[in-house]
């Protein structure tokens, strides 16, 4: 796909309930994790589970977690931890981050904790000693947000850098030693090292040439990144369009050289609704999972060759 061709169509995956979302693969590839609300035996009420779905023979796996972290009926984003165990996931309002194990549904709860905030997007380090996260801190005008790494054997905090507003979720490398994020509101991809230090900008969205990019005037919003090619090359990012005058919600992924350079569009998704595309990249870094839907229904789409070899896996 290296002139950005699509070369197989998305393919939906059958589940149960009508309403799935936030796919993650696991890090072997074989499965793939997601929220689903479905409805418990004997009630007329769904409930946000976690299921593990097998890639090879489609068995599917409930998780119930043994506490009630679905604050606000979501399971928040989903995040593998890089051996595999378990999941780590946040709950609305707050954000709190905590950790499922996959085989038992165990909680290990408030990994991190918002104080008096809120935890926007997470990430973990390659070798599962630390996870990043930005915290959103209310009650003062500019609403400061800090990325920070947490060390979970000693629970101390590290600063990596500060700022008046940040949004979207965090990227880390696959050498661990750099992390994306969208900055300036929506404006520019941004990166920063894991040891901290200043940001560079790698894309500001004007480079992209879409002109007028207010969200309500010319439809072009919610720049962001979400992936990592595995050997580390390219940064992926997206970019939606919101409908208008009758025409489909669009979606695009584009790719930038992690080093800095020009932004290559890869293709192009229609959408129910713009805010409902969220993407994952599976580890081969050819295949993409998404979800696509109407508010309360939304089904889970994998779409294969996504990327050519040479910026794939090798």
């Amino acid at each position: 796909m290296e002139a950005g061709e699509l070369l197989s169509a998305p393919k939906l995956l059958p589940s149960q309930g009508g309403f799935n979302t936030k796919p993650a693969w696991a890090p072997d590839g074989e499965s793939l994790a997601y929220e689903s609300r479905r409805t418990a035996p004997g009630s007329f009420d769904d409930r946000p589970v976690l299921v593990i779905r097998s890639m090879k023979t489609g068995e599917e796996r409930e998780i119930i977690p043994d506490q009630d972290i679905a604050t606000w009926d979501t399971l928040g984003q989903l995040r593998w931890s890089p051996d595999g165990r378990s999941i780590l996931c946040g709950g609305k309002p707050s954000g709190n981050l905590h950790l499922v194990d996959v085989q038992t549904g165990h909680v290990t709860a408030n990994v991190a904790t918002s104080i008096g905030g809120r935890i926007l997007g997470s990430a973990w380090s390659p070798d599962g000693k630390t996870i990043f996260f930005t915290r959103l801190r209310y009650g003062k005008e500019d609403w400061p947000c800090r990325i920070v790494a947490l060390n979970l054997e000693t629970g101390v905090e590290r600063e990596l850098y500060s700022i008046g507003r940040l949004e979207g979720p965090l990227m880390v490398s696959p050498d661990g030693r750099q992390l994306a994020f969208r900055g300036e509101g929506q404006e520019a991809i941004r990166v920063i090292s894991t040891e901290g230090g200043e940001p560079r900008t790698l894309l500001n969205r004007k480079d992209l040439n879409l002109g007028d990019t207010d969200f309500f005037g010319v439809p072009w919003a919610q720049l962001g990144p979400w992936a990592w090619t595995p050997d580390g090359r390219y940064v992926l990012f997206s970019i939606g369009k919101s409908p208008l005058d009758g025409q489909p919600a669009m979606g695009q992924v584009w790719r930038i050289p992690a080093e800095g350079g020009k932004p290559k569009k890869v293709l192009e998704i229609e959408c129910e609704e713009l805010f409902h595309l969220y993407l994952c990249l599976h580890p081969d870094g050819r295949r993409i999972a998404f979800q696509k839907g109407r508010k309360l229904h939304r089904d889970l789409w994998v779409m294969e060759n996504l990327l050519p070899t040479s910026t794939a896996s090798r």
